[in-house]
C-alpha cells in the first residue's frame, strides 16, 4: 500500500508579502491632512480679521506698497552707511552748512543722492521711486498748527492715497497723523507721504 506524502505548505495571511509603501486609506488621511493645513495657511493669509480702517486695499496696492518700502529702505541703507563713514548726513556735508539737518531751503536736498553716489555707498540710487521723486530733508510737520512730527523724512510726492494707507497700516501705526509714516492730503486725490530716516 502506498502512502501518501502530504506536504503542508505553510501560506502567510492575507496572500503575497507587503510592497513598502502607503495604502490608499493611508494616503488618502494624509492628502486630507496636508489639504486641511494648506486651506489653514491660505485662510490665515488671506484674512483681514484685524481691527484695520482700511479694509479695502486690493493685493495689487499692497505690492506697490511694499516695493515702495523697499525702495525707501535702500535708500535710508545708503543713508546709514555714508553717516557710518562720515559721521555727517549727506547734502549736509561736505557741501551744506555741516549742522546735522538736511535743509530744504538751502538746497541741501538737492545735494543729497549725489553726495551718496559720490560717496560709492550705493552707486545706483533709485532717482524715481514708483515714478514719483523722493527728497529727504529735515521737517517740521504741522497739521492745523499742530505738531505732528519733527526730524529727517523721505518725501513721496503725490503717491496713491490707498498704497500710502498701505506703508502706514503695514509698517506703523495705521493713523496717518503720528507715528515714523505721516500721510499730508493735497489738492488732487493723491497724497504726500512723509517716512522717517530713523537712522539706528
Amino acid at each position: 500500500m502506498q502512502t501518501a506524502v502530504v506536504k503542508h505548505q505553510t501560506r502567510r495571511r492575507g496572500g503575497a508579502a507587503r510592497a513598502a509603501g502607503f495604502t490608499f486609506l493611508e494616503f488618502s488621511v494624509a492628502l486630507g491632512f496636508l489639504s486641511l493645513i494648506l486651506l489653514g495657511l491660505v485662510l490665515l493669509v488671506s484674512s483681514t480679521d484685524d481691527s484695520s480702517p482700511y479694509p479695502d486695499i486690493t493685493p495689487y496696492t499692497w505690492s506697490n506698497a511694499l516695493y515702495t518700502w523697499n525702495q525707501v529702505e535702500r535708500l535710508r541703507t545708503a543713508v546709514r552707511l555714508y553717516e557710518d563713514q562720515t559721521g555727517k548726513l549727506p547734502g549736509d556735508y561736505p557741501h551744506g552748512n555741516r549742522n546735522g539737518r538736511i535743509e530744504k531751503e538751502l538746497g541741501e536736498a538737492d545735494l543729497v543722492f549725489d553726495d551718496l553716489r559720490t560717496s560709492g555707498v550705493m552707486p545706483d540710487l533709485p532717482q524715481l521711486v514708483r515714478g514719483r521723486r523722493v527728497v529727504l530733508y529735515f521737517a517740521e510737520l504741522r497739521a492745523e498748527g499742530q505738531p505732528l512730527a519733527t526730524g529727517h523724512f523721505f518725501k513721496l510726492e503725490g503717491l496713491e492715497r490707498l498704497e500710502a494707507l498701505a506703508l502706514d497700516r503695514k509698517f506703523d501705526n495705521a493713523r496717518g497723523d503720528s507715528g515714523s509714516i505721516i500721510i499730508a492730503a493735497r489738492d488732487d486725490d493723491r497724497v504726500d507721504c512723509f517716512i522717517a530716516l530713523e537712522l539706528f
